[in-house]
């Protein structure tokens, strides 16, 4: 008799005795494997019936790894959702199963404050928050993230080691509210083909942190009322970075565009601007190559080259000491942690960007498993090595 294992069951196993409380929801499109569910969408349609399950507030829910993508959803309770991590290709050998766990959009609405999203790759696809707080997205890959239709103040919304390809964005905020707080830090925004880069594109309702991200080919960074420092930025010659936007704070920033352009950093600021280093030469910091040659006042690197499935470590710091090496702010707490000098940069700070986007989970990067076991047989081996993401 064939036996098929999902590689998740045995991770779930491990975790099940940490949530006695609370229900780990297998979602898994492929019908032979058992799932929970098919689509995560059916634990949140408000059913709950046998056959058509809900989660409840506190639960986890798992995006198995699919051959094929699965549906987007709207989550209405706080739950923790867990997927398997992306740029699998590129990261050979650190989980078990080729597949990811790929889904379309998902939003965020009432009665879901308090819910953590890790591991999922949304590339091609976006995370929504609709009207609501405390929300965390870490690890993930997207290509936007939306804060939308907001009418009353928030706070705790977190994008934390994630990798956007476009654009984080707010629209219809009501004239009511006077802020919504985000906290972006070590996260990459880097374009996965040619097109260009949006970056940020923030009103004045949205208001937070924006520290420790590498920004690869941007256009834009619109937003008021930040605190910006630690940041790598690489720029054009159209690059308008926070053009038009003001009272924010910049401290401890790198950027290749010149600072004597029309265009720079700190254009229409009324902030203030602290140890900024302008025009800075990329090659010496990132182990990727820049497309095009340095000048010092006069040009500047266009973009880390895009090539082949090296979309995360091309944004690598240099081992040789560079710019970025100790170019951070001093004294300033992330997370837990206060820091002296840290790198800049995604990859800088003390919890800096995790290549693949593995949830902190353990995780399964091999499993043998017999083809076949004899019928009546009362045991079978497998072998599994696994390791902490923490």
């Amino acid at each position: 008799m064939k036996k098929i294992i999902p590689f998740l069951i045995i991770v779930i196993s491990l975790l099940s005795s940490l949530q006695s409380s609370a229900k780990i929801w297998r979602v898994n499109n492929n019908p032979s494997l058992d799932g929970d569910v098919l689509q995560a969408s059916i634990l949140f349609n408000n059913s709950n019936t046998p056959t058509d399950p809900e989660a409840a507030n506190g639960d986890s829910v798992y995006l198995e790894p699919s051959g094929t993508a699965y549906n987007g959803f709207s989550v209405n309770k706080q739950v923790v959702i867990l997927g398997y991590g992306y740029f699998l290709t590129a990261n050979p050998g650190l989980q078990a199963n080729a597949n990811n766990a790929k889904t379309g959009n998902i939003f965020f609405v009432t009665g879901s404050a308090g819910s953590i999203i890790s591991g999922v790759d949304l590339l091609g696809s976006q995370i929504i928050l609709n009207n609501v707080s405390n929300i965390t997205a870490t690890r993930c890959a997207m290509e936007y993230f939306g804060i939308t239709n907001y009418t009353s103040n928030a706070t705790g919304i977190r994008l934390d080691k994630c990798f956007i390809a476009q654009q984080v964005y707010d629209q219809t905020m009501s004239p009511s509210i006077t802020s919504v707080t985000v906290n972006i830090e070590n996260c990459i925004f880097s374009t996965i083909n040619t097109s260009g880069l949006q970056g940020l594109s923030l009103g004045q309702k949205t208001r937070g942190l924006l520290r420790n991200n590498t920004f690869n080919a941007v256009s834009g960074i619109l937003c008021f009322n930040f605190y910006i420092a630690n940041n790598i930025v690489v720029g054009n010659t159209d690059f308008g970075t926070v053009l038009n936007s003001g009272n924010n704070v910049y401290r401890n920033n790198i950027l290749s565009h010149p600072s004597n352009t029309q265009n720079a950093f700190v254009a229409n600021n009324g902030g203030t601007n602290i140890n900024n280093f302008f025009g800075q030469n990329m090659d010496p910091i990132f182990t990727g190559a820049t497309d095009n040659l340095f000048v010092a006042g006069t040009t500047f690197n266009n973009r880390i080259v895009i090539s082949g499935n090296n979309l995360e470590s091309r944004f690598d710091l240099e081992a040789t000491p560079n710019a970025a090496t100790a170019g951070g702010e001093s004294g300033t707490t992330f997370g837990a942690a206060t820091v002296t000098t840290p790198a800049c940069g995604a990859t800088g700070a003390t919890d800096p960007y995790r290549k693949g986007g593995f949830p902190a989970i353990p995780r399964i990067y091999s499993l043998t498993v017999p083809a076949t076991v004899p019928n009546g047989a009362p045991t079978m081996t497998i072998a599994v090595s696994s390791s902490s993401n923490n």
